[in-house]
């Protein structure tokens, strides 16, 4: 659907939070794509850490690496991010396990808001 999206890097059984050392968040919302580091479990606009505002790549560009389109009248919704494995507050090993945390809002709901 058309509704704010995001995923996260959290730890293992630490959730939204990171069990309070913070998850490593990418969310694709009206206000484009960002990058957040969330302590707390709550609107990750209102009480997380913005790590990084990232600049899009257009959607005709040959290599698309950063992105994020909300389409209300096809419904759907994309983002595309890149990252290094050990870069931010989340490295990801290669071979261990990896805790993936998402998100996403009411339909058509392209407004990042916690519901």
């Amino acid at each position: 659907d058309d509704s704010w999206f995001g995923i996260g890097f959290s730890t293992p059984g630490g959730g939204m939070n990171g069990g309070g050392s913070g998850s490593d968040m990418f969310v694709c919302s009206d206000e484009g794509l960002r990058r957040f580091l969330v302590t707390v479990k709550d609107n990750p606009r209102e009480t997380g850490q913005v790590l990084q505002e990232i600049e899009e790549d257009a959607e005709d560009d040959e290599v698309i690496q950063n992105i994020c389109i909300l389409d209300a009248e096809a419904g759907t919704g994309r983002m595309t991010f890149t990252r290094t494995l050990d870069e931010g507050p989340r490295p990801i090993t290669p071979g261990e396990a990896q805790a993936i945390i998402w998100a996403r809002g009411p339909i058509g709901e392209q407004a990042l808001a916690n519901k």
